[in-house]
């Protein structure tokens, strides 16, 4: 009888003590936050690695569409890419290669003065195909839109333009912008 009691009481201190720390409880930082830990982060970075080898950095202000003159918006992110030379069948008239593009947008934009408004965030990926003569020395632009969430009703996209090569692919502007077409409903005054 003492055994099973003994045994009885290590079985709840393994329950008690094993229950403690889940490896599906949220990872929470200094703050409180729900992000994850610096670790889980590099983790994350080396599943997307071999997948999207490119990075190109999304640091730094940008207009807000949203209000006045002057009013800026902070983002911070990051733009994963990879390039892939492509054979065209049948193949163009012209002396021609194409490059698709895959893209994997991540970002959080931040308003300046903005009190209790939520962080818009941006997450979201693409794919494009980019044609490039052989005989020119031009420059190839890809314009794309990225719907932007959290922004409390009026519809913002974050609009990137980037250069195109056969090696490499570069961010020329970035910037925010309502949503062509959108119409605000109940105010006019908008």
């Amino acid at each position: 009888m003492k055994t099973l009691f003994v045994s009885f009481a290590a079985l709840l201190f393994v329950i008690f003590f094993g229950c403690q720390s889940s490896i599906t409880d949220p990872i929470v930082n200094d703050n409180g936050n729900n992000f994850t830990s610096e670790y889980a982060e590099n983790f994350a970075d080396k599943t997307l690695t071999p997948e999207y080898p490119g990075v190109i950095k999304l640091e730094g202000v940008i207009r807000n569409p949203l209000q006045p003159l002057n009013c800026i918006a902070e983002i911070k992110g990051e733009v994963r890419y990879r390039l892939e030379s492509v054979y065209l069948d049948p193949p163009p008239p012209a002396p021609q290669s194409a490059i698709k593009v895959n893209m994997k947008v991540d970002a959080k934009i931040k308003c300046e003065n903005s009190g209790n408004t939520p962080i818009w965030t941006v997450a979201s990926v693409s794919e494009d195909l980019v044609r490039i003569s052989y005989n020119s020395q031009n420059v190839y632009y890809l314009e794309k839109t990225f719907k932007v969430n959290n922004t409390l009703g009026v519809p913002l996209e974050l609009v990137l333009k980037f250069e195109v090569t056969e090696e490499s692919l570069s961010l020329v502007s970035k910037d925010l912008r309502i949503q062509m077409g959108w119409v605000p409903v109940g105010n006019p005054g908008f």
